[in-house]
């Protein structure tokens, strides 16, 4: 370790940030607010900072850099097709099923937030958004999220959950999850450089799981979990970690993993004792549990989708396909349970609810939303320049498709906006980092 690195042990992201020219940095700080805002609604509107983002993108074009081309390259352009093709089935599936102009209206207001993502492609380019920005981004909301939280507990404690001003809990933790991810793979990019600023990625990675375990949702402790599995492997054999881990290095962030797993043990214990109860009371027939109600929604979204394959039903007329159901149902034993399911917007499975919505069709795009990525992230890897922004994305994809077995998370107008925004930043990212001759 350097002289230099041992007076740097934080990243210079205060003097990366300096150094930036004022309208760049108003930039980034819009980015930042559209991604803050979007998990924690209740403080700030997202939508504002999205339309500002837009609207600095097109003051941005016309004024600093209105000499500036911008093109599109074969990796952005599939997927923003990804992107348009999946919004499409969305808005053709609910045209073909309108029965509720003003259910129609309510959807089309809730999803065109979508085309905000227009105002983030444009930044991304005119910046030139490469790693070191993602880096410098990442830093910040890693600290963003951690300061506000540590406030929320300042305020509130610990007494059931964090998440009393999130958006969402369950999407927050999906959020978290996704910064988290970012930090580990670039604290593993730089252990293998031998910089000091690893240790600091580690600290933060840490200090992240920590907070997705405070959110008490198990959907994300399991993709998460799933997530480390399967991409460590990978990281292991793209960076040749084996040559870099020591029993030291090991046994330091075992110990630090065990810390964080002790101190919330609090937390973890009862949402396990509570699955293994709900699978036990499943086994003796009785389905009115967290995990007995996705049981069943998961059942009739399978039986209407068989009944629906070619369009779908519409997301529209879901709430009152489930009032039909417990209707039907209002005379069996188990009627109580159908009366529970009919109060939930959406069946807790993204995968389910795209099939019986928005029927075959409506499926495959959000296949498109995963495999399109997924095949250009796997192609990023053999690029030594970029592979720390292609495992980010790979643990991304992975980390949403489990946690999407749980929740139709893109139901949420704040969900869909962070998936697409989030892609978006990574595959552009990526994009920025190579030079063109490379495509």
């Amino acid at each position: 370790m350097t002289s230099s690195d041992n007076k740097n042990m934080i990243p210079t992201t205060i003097q990366q940030l300096a150094s930036i020219p004022k309208p760049e940095l108003l930039a980034h700080g819009l980015i930042f607010l559209a991604f803050y805002t979007l998990f924690f609604n209740d403080l700030f509107g997202f939508e504002g900072a999205l339309a500002g983002l837009l609207l600095y993108a097109i003051t941005l074009k016309f004024t600093h850099y209105k000499h500036s081309r911008i093109e599109f390259r074969p990796h952005e352009k599939a997927v923003m097709g990804a992107i348009g093709f999946y919004l499409v089935m969305l808005i053709a599936s609910n045209l073909i099923n309108a029965n509720d102009p003003e259910r129609i209206y309510e959807l089309a207001n809730k999803y065109s937030k979508v085309l905000y993502f227009i105002g983030l492609v444009f930044i991304l380019k005119l910046i030139r958004f490469d790693l070191p920005k993602f880096e410098a981004f990442i830093q910040v909301m890693a600290y963003a999220i951690l300061i506000t939280l540590a406030i929320e507990v300042a305020l509130h404690g610990l007494s059931s959950h964090l998440g009393s001003i999130f958006s969402n809990k369950g999407t927050g933790a999906w959020f978290f999850s996704s910064v988290m991810f970012a930090t580990i793979f670039l604290g593993i990019e730089k252990h293998t450089q031998n910089s000091s600023h690893a240790l600091h990625y580690a600290v933060l990675s840490l200090l992240l799981l920590l907070v997705i375990i405070l959110t008490s949702t198990r959907s994300i402790w399991l993709s998460s979990f799933i997530t480390l599995i399967i991409l460590m492997p990978l990281a292991i054999k793209h960076y040749s970690l084996l040559n870099f881990l020591t029993p030291k290095k090991l046994f330091f962030v075992f110990t630090m993993v065990i810390i964080v797993l002790t101190l919330t043990h609090n937390k973890l214990w009862p949402r396990f004792e509570q699955a293994a109860s709900d699978i036990e009371k499943m086994a003796e027939g009785e389905y009115y549990s967290s995990l007995g109600l996705r049981v069943v929604m998961y059942k009739i979204s399978l039986e209407g989708f068989t009944q629906n394959s070619i369009s779908g039903i519409g997301e529209a007329n879901y709430p009152q396909a489930m009032q039909n159901i417990y209707q039907s149902k209002r005379e069996e034993p188990n009627a109580h349970v159908y009366r529970k399911i009919a109060q939930f917007k959406q069946p807790h499975n993204q995968f389910l609810m795209e099939a019986w919505t928005k029927g075959i069709l409506g499926l495959l795009a959000i296949v498109l939303m995963f495999l399109v990525p997924l095949k250009l992230f796997a192609h990023m890897l053999k690029d030594p320049r970029i592979k720390v922004i292609a495992l980010t994305g790979i643990a991304f994809l992975i980390n949403s498709f489990v946690f999407f077995l749980f929740g139709a998370v893109l139901t949420y107008s704040h969900g869909i906006v962070f998936f697409m925004l989030w892609l978006i930043l990574l595959i552009f990212t990526a994009n920025n980092t190579q030079p063109a001759s490379k495509h």
